[in-house]
C-alpha cells in the first residue's frame, strides 16, 4: 500500500493496491529490501546488538529469495515489468504455472534438487576447498536459472496496457484457459 502511494505521488497512479507490478518490479524490491533493513538491521546495529550479523545474513537470504522469484517469474506467461512504475517493457516466457502438463516445471524442481544433492555431497566430502563452495553452489544454481530461462522462450516487449491501469487477465484463443 505505502509502495503505490509512493508510485502514485510520482504521478502514476495505481487503481489496484494487489497489482503485483508493484513488489515484482527492480525498484518494488529494492523498497522492500530497505523498509527491511530499516526495520530490522538499522536497530539490531544501533543497539549494538550481537545479532546484527544474523539480520544481515537474514536479510540477504530475503534479498536472494526475492532475486529468485522474479527470475523464475519472467519465466512464466503472466511475466514481470522490471522497471515498473518507470517502463512498460515487460519480460516474460512460455510456462503456465499450474500447467500439469508441461513437463518443463518438473523437470526444473528435479533439476534443482539434483544440483543441491550434488553441491552437498562436494561440501561434505572434503573435495573442494571450503573457499570454493560458495563459488561452485553460485555457479550450479546460476546454471539451473540460466537454463530454466533458456527453455522458457522469454521475451522482452513493450506492455500495450499503460503502466498506470493493472493488467487484466486475457482468454487464450487455442484452449479458453486463462492465461
Amino acid at each position: 500500500m505505502a509502495l503505490g502511494r509512493i508510485y502514485a505521488r510520482w504521478g502514476d497512479p495505481i487503481s489496484d493496491p494487489s497489482d503485483k507490478r508493484l513488489t515484482h518490479s527492480l525498484p518494488g524490491v529494492l523498497f522492500i529490501a530497505t523498509c527491511a533493513s530499516v526495520f530490522l538491521y538499522i536497530p539490531a546495529l544501533l543497539a549494538n546488538s550481537a545479532y546484527a550479523g544474523y539480520i544481515g545474513l537474514f536479510l540477504g537470504g530475503i534479498f536472494l529469495g526475492m532475486g529468485l522469484h522474479l527470475a523464475e517469474d519472467l519465466c512464466t506467461r503472466k511475466g514481470i515489468f522490471p522497471f515498473f512504475p518507470f517502463s512498460v517493457m515487460k519480460v516474460a516466457g512460455s510456462i503456465r504455472p499450474c500447467d500439469q502438463k508441461d513437463s518443463r516445471i518438473t523437470r526444473y524442481h528435479i533439476q534443482g534438487c539434483v544440483v543441491l544433492g550434488i553441491l552437498i555431497l562436494v561440501e561434505n566430502s572434503g573435495l573442494i576447498p571450503p573457499d570454493l563452495v560458495f563459488l561452485i553452489s553460485i555457479t550450479g544454481l546460476a546454471a539451473c536459472l540460466g537454463i530454466m530461462i533458456y527453455s522458457s522462450d522469454v521475451t522482452i516487449n513493450q506492455d500495450p496496457a499503460p503502466a498506470s491501469r493493472p493488467a487484466t487477465y486475457q482468454t487464450s484463443q487455442s484452449d479458453g484457459n486463462l492465461e
